[in-house]
C-alpha cells in the first residue's frame, strides 16, 4: 500500500504594515496601498499630530498679520455701535497682541480645527456603517479622515500662506463661495479622492459605492464649511 503526501501549498506573505513615516509618503505617491494594516493598528494619532503642529504654526506665523486684525476689526465695530468703550478696546487689544492673548487664540483656534475633523470622521463613519452598511468602526473613520487630512492640510497651509505674503485677513482669503469652490478644486478633489480610496479600502466597500457615499459626505462637508465662512464673515 503506498501513502500519498500532499505538498503544502504556499501561503502568500501577508502585505507589511507600514510604519507612520512611511505611511505619509504613501498617502501623497500611492494612496490605494497607503491603508494596509490600519484595520489592525491604531495609527491615526500620527496625522493628527502632524496636523495639530502644522496648523498651530500656521497660526502663529500669520497671527499677527491676519488674525490680530480679524479681532480688532470685530472690536471696533463694537466700539462703533457703543457696546465696548475705546479703553476697553484698547485693554482688549494689548491682551490679544500679547504673548499670552497669541497662545490662548491659536489654542482655542487649534482646538476647534481638530473638533471639526472629529465630527467629519463622524459622518463617514455612519455612511460607511449605515449607508453602505458595513462593519465600519468608528476607530476606521478616524484613519481614513485623519490619514486624508493630510492632503488637505496642503490646502490649509497655502492659506495661510496667501494671508501672510498678501497682508490679508483669512476671511478675505475666503468668502463662502470662494471656500466651496477651493473644496472643488485640484487639491479639494484630491483629498476626495484619498478619502474615498481610504473609505472602500477600510470598510471592504466597492470603490464605485465607496466613492458615492464618501463623495456626498465631502460635499456636505464643503457646503458646513461655506455656510461657517459665511456666518464668520466681516459685515460690510
Amino acid at each position: 500500500m503506498s501513502v500519498t503526501i500532499d505538498a503544502a501549498v504556499p501561503t502568500p506573505d501577508a502585505a507589511p504594515i507600514p510604519s507612520p513615516l512611511a505611511r505619509v509618503g504613501l498617502i501623497f505617491t500611492r494612496p490605494t496601498r497607503a491603508w494596509t494594516g490600519l484595520d489592525q493598528r491604531v495609527q491615526w494619532w500620527f496625522p493628527l499630530l502632524i496636523v495639530a503642529g502644522a496648523y498651530a504654526l500656521a497660526l502663529l506665523a500669520t497671527y499677527h498679520k491676519s488674525y490680530l486684525p480679524m479681532i480688532m476689526n470685530s472690536i471696533d465695530q463694537r466700539v462703533a455701535s457703543e457696546q465696548m468703550s475705546a479703553d476697553q478696546a484698547a485693554q482688549v487689544e494689548r491682551m490679544y497682541g500679547s504673548p499670552g492673548g497669541m497662545a490662548i487664540m491659536t489654542s482655542i483656534l487649534s482646538v476647534q480645527y481638530l473638533l471639526v475633523i472629529f465630527v467629519f470622521s463622524l459622518l463617514v463613519w455612519l455612511g460607511g456603517a449605515f449607508i453602505l452598511g458595513r462593519p465600519f468602526r468608528y476607530r476606521l473613520a478616524l484613519e481614513v479622515t485623519w490619514w486624508a487630512e493630510l492632503v488637505r492640510l496642503v490646502q490649509v497651509v497655502a492659506d495661510h500662506a496667501v494671508a501672510y505674503f498678501g497682508g490679508l485677513d483669512l476671511l478675505h482669503v475666503h468668502t463662502a463661495a470662494g471656500r466651496f469652490l477651493d473644496m472643488l478644486g485640484p487639491l479639494g478633489l484630491w483629498y476626495a479622492a484619498v478619502l474615498v480610496l481610504g473609505l472602500s479600502a477600510l470598510s471592504g466597500a466597492p470603490r464605485k459605492a465607496a466613492a458615492w457615499v464618501g463623495g456626498g459626505i465631502y460635499l456636505i462637508f464643503a457646503l458646513l464649511l461655506a455656510a461657517l465662512s459665511g456666518l464668520s464673515a466681516p459685515s460690510s
